[in-house]
């Protein structure tokens, strides 16, 4: 279990587990494309991430921890004269690991979408 996460050490492991099951799929995306995996201290999630001049973030969150479901968002962005610019866009909503896993097509799609994304792409973050 990690640091930061307010529930039980089953609880813990009852929200990673779909998400450790996800983990070669995740592990062949991000050496495919380029990407690190972090992992989140406070909630079960995954993020793929490539920094370059943009950060590039492809991320697996929880959206609904009963069943477990799970988000996947993918966000550009980059500092500039002190502030963050960025794109943003949720893939899926609210899926299964299963689902998630039958649609691999999807998330390297979401993926070449993500990099193609260039800083005249993205708008200031508090617009």
């Amino acid at each position: 279990m990690a640091n930061g996460f307010m529930g039980s050490k089953e609880e813990w492991d009852r929200l990673e587990s779909p998400l450790l099951s996800l983990d070669p799929l995740l592990e062949s995306v991000a050496a495919d494309y380029g990407f690190s995996i972090e992992k989140n201290g406070k909630s079960p999630q995954r993020s793929l991430v490539a920094n370059t001049d943009m950060r590039y973030l492809l991320q697996l969150f929880i959206a609904e921890d009963q069943v477990p479901t799970f988000n996947l968002w993918i966000c550009a962005s980059q500092r500039r004269n002190d502030r963050t610019w960025w794109r943003e866009q949720t893939v899926l909503q609210g899926v299964t690991a299963q689902e998630i896993i039958h649609n691999e097509t999807l998330i390297r799609a979401s993926a070449t979408k993500l990099l193609a994304w260039r800083s005249h792409d993205l708008v200031p973050s508090d617009a």
